[in-house]
């Protein structure tokens, strides 16, 4: 089986300064996204460094649970939830990290946005989308599903070491360059070609095979 990935459009991107401390997430307000576990680690983040602040784009059934869990946990002036986004990368350039807190992805396209701002990412090494994109240690960091200590530890991880996040963001832009839909497009002829070709040697083969028959 072969699997291509989504695709950024074309076009020259925002890149992010890495110098706002605003860490970034986005997505429908729904349970899967577990935005409780982010809001939890990011109170982790906000003791530590209360400069920092989370935005959160999207919307769903779960915001005002939300709202009411970021208040009892005396956030309410430190996560902001910013409804949708119609540019999305133009907020994610404003970031200086992106977490992604999903319990499950199918491909995880705000990675690559993100990526695409040169922005690093820490997620839940959840199903699919974002061990497939996010090489550890280089563009981002995984850490064990549901985790929020070590959510809320990563995040800090970058936010203490400029020269970690400012090197994985340089990595991460570099990354995006693999799903420009240039790149995305050679890969679809590729596989097309290779495809046609496969079916031409096994028509190829059935005609022989008839021949013989003869």
């Amino acid at each position: 089986m072969v699997a291509l990935p989504g695709e950024l459009p074309p076009g020259r991107r925002l890149r992010s300064s890495l110098d706002q401390q605003i860490i970034a997430a986005a997505g429908r307000f729904v349970e899967v996204k577990r935005y409780d576990r982010l809001i939890a680690a990011f109170a982790a983040v906000r003791a530590a460094h209360p400069g920092w602040i989370l935005r959160i784009y999207g919307y769903g059934s779960l915001e005002e649970d939300l709202r009411s869990q970021t208040n009892r946990l005396g956030l309410g002036d430190s996560v902001h939830f910013m409804g949708p986004a119609r540019d999305i990368e133009a907020e994610f350039a404003k970031a200086s990290i992106l977490a992604v807190s999903s319990d499950n992805e199918g491909f995880g396209r705000t990675i690559i946005e993100a990526f695409g701002c040169g922005v690093p990412v820490v997620s839940f090494d959840c199903p699919r989308g974002p061990r497939e994109i996010i090489t550890p240690g280089r563009d981002g960091l995984l850490v064990p599903p549901g985790d929020v200590d070590a959510l809320g530890a990563a995040l800090i991880e970058l936010i203490t070491d400029d020269r970690l996040r400012r090197r994985m963001g340089g990595n991460a832009f570099q990354t995006a360059q693999h799903y420009d839909i240039t790149a995305i497009g050679d890969r679809w002829e590729h596989l097309l070609s290779d495809l046609v070709a496969a079916k031409a040697r096994v028509m190829g083969g059935g005609d022989l095979l008839l021949r013989g028959r003869r």
